[in-house]
């Protein structure tokens, strides 16, 4: 009897275990990558895995923000001296769309350059 109740325990928590990996999994955003923002500026930037963002181009690559998803579809950028900003954004096929938190006004979109490395 105890022998089968310690070996249900082991597998309700094994099933836990896997319940939060997954769900940690399906709720990371496809954030990381590349990102192009269009004419006129034509800037691209990298989101990397470990919350920067950086500002690439042909001779340079400067880390310009730290970001934090911050919910389901919530972005917070910090720039170099802590000042932040809050957005919503969603992505839908190869575009970023970053809004309005208050608005949900669209403020800025994306095109993804290339696929994220994950």
């Amino acid at each position: 009897m105890a022998r089968h109740i310690r070996h249900i325990a082991i597998m309700a928590v094994s099933l836990l275990i896997a319940g939060a990996v997954f769900q940690a999994c399906a709720a990371k955003p496809g954030i990381v990558g590349e990102w192009d923002s269009g004419a006129p500026a034509n800037l691209r930037f990298e989101y990397r895995p470990d919350g920067s963002v950086w500002l690439m181009t042909e001779s340079v690559t400067r880390q310009v923000w730290r970001y934090e998803v911050t919910g389901h579809d919530t972005l917070t950028l910090y720039d170099g001296m802590g000042r932040k900003r809050e957005y919503r954004f969603s992505i839908q096929g190869g575009t970023l769309t970053f809004n309005d938190v208050k608005t949900g006004e669209a403020i800025e979109r994306y095109t993804r350059a290339k696929p994220s490395s994950q």
